[in-house]
């Protein structure tokens, strides 16, 4: 009895466990949001719970970039780490600046500009 219980277990293993390695490498993951760079959309309360994001991998090969979409990068200080960030300009859109030399920057063509909900508290292209 246990062992055909153990086999069915195992079965089921084996097939679930390729096909969400192949899921999550492929179509979508999970992804925790920490720190406080995005409030008050994500994690209004990091002391008291963290936001998940699920991230589309399939839909970024041939999605547009709009105005407004939450993103996922790599960091560029530290490229094992994701950070989570909002699509504020495209290529060619005038940006006005906070700690810039220069006031209005334009968008160089191949980038965005991105940044944090809660300025005070962003690592961005501000």
């Amino acid at each position: 009895m246990w062992r055909q219980r153990t086999l069915i277990v195992l079965r089921r293993a084996a097939f679930g466990l390729p096909v969400t390695v192949a899921f999550l490498d492929c179509v979508a993951y999970v992804a925790k949001v920490e720190g406080v760079s995005m409030q008050p959309e994500l994690n209004p309360e990091p002391e008291a719970f963290s936001d998940y994001v699920l991230l589309n991998r399939w839909a970024s090969r041939s999605y547009e970039l709009q105005r407004g979409d939450v993103v996922a990068i790599k960091s560029p200080r530290d490229p094992s780490q994701r950070l989570i960030k909002r699509v504020v300009a495209l290529e060619g859109d005038t940006v006005r600046t906070l700690g810039y030399r220069e006031r209005l920057v334009t968008v160089p063509r191949g980038h965005c500009w991105l940044e944090g909900d809660n300025h005070a508290q962003s690592y961005d292209s501000n």
